[in-house]
């Protein structure tokens, strides 16, 4: 008689896996069927996966701007195409050599998206578009804005004008120098005042 394999799975950590296994196991040897149980590997490489999707759809929204939704599917596509290509040379190993394969492999994912500076490396990468456009964006060298900013005052405001390249005070809206606020240069509407108080 050919022997025949049922593999139980699921997709998170703490869905039953075990619990099912074991229940299956004692009913089938209650049964009197003869039956080994083995876990199907090490989950070192998960991580690896995971991360393969979640900077594939980094790079398509973000680099390309596509919609996150479709992007959220290519990167599964993506990452399931890496585990098979992974897969293809790990199932041909056993033992401390599969277990060697996939831990090297997960680390080699790590290190890659770790020294990327596309992707912000250690720091990571985050960026705000709107109609298209890049407007907010965080590298590993800093913030860019792109654009008018507003800041807001509780009475006065404060506006970078792309356009005009210039810092714009509202009225009343003070550029203040000195921890002691010593210089305070501002204008009330109707006078430009200059007060050096240190």
């Amino acid at each position: 008689m050919a022997s025949r394999g049922l593999v139980v799975a699921g997709l998170t950590s703490g869905s039953g896996k075990t619990t099912v296994t074991l229940g299956l196991l004692r009913a089938m040897r209650r049964a009197g069927i003869g039956v080994n149980a083995a876990k199907s590997g090490p989950d070192y490489i998960d991580a690896a996966f995971l991360a393969a999707g979640a900077y594939a759809t980094a790079a398509l929204t973000v680099f390309l701007g596509w919609p996150a939704s479709l992007a959220m599917l290519v990167a599964v596509a993506f990452s399931a195409m890496a585990a098979a290509v992974v897969g293809f040379f790990a199932v041909r190993l056993t033992g401390v050599f599969f277990i060697m394969i996939t831990l090297a492999i997960g680390q080699m994912f790590y290190a890659f998206f770790f020294k990327s500076r596309e992707f912000g490396g250690d720091d990571g990468h985050f960026k705000v578009m709107y109609a298209g456009s890049d407007r907010i964006e965080t590298t590993s060298s800093g913030t860019t804005l792109d654009g008018d900013v507003t800041f807001t005052g509780d009475s006065y405001n404060v506006v970078w004008d792309k356009s005009d390249n210039a810092l714009e005070f509202g009225d009343n809206a003070k550029a203040v120098f000195g921890a002691g606020d010593d210089l305070q240069i501002y204008h009330t509407g109707s006078n430009s005042i200059i007060e050096d108080v240190g």
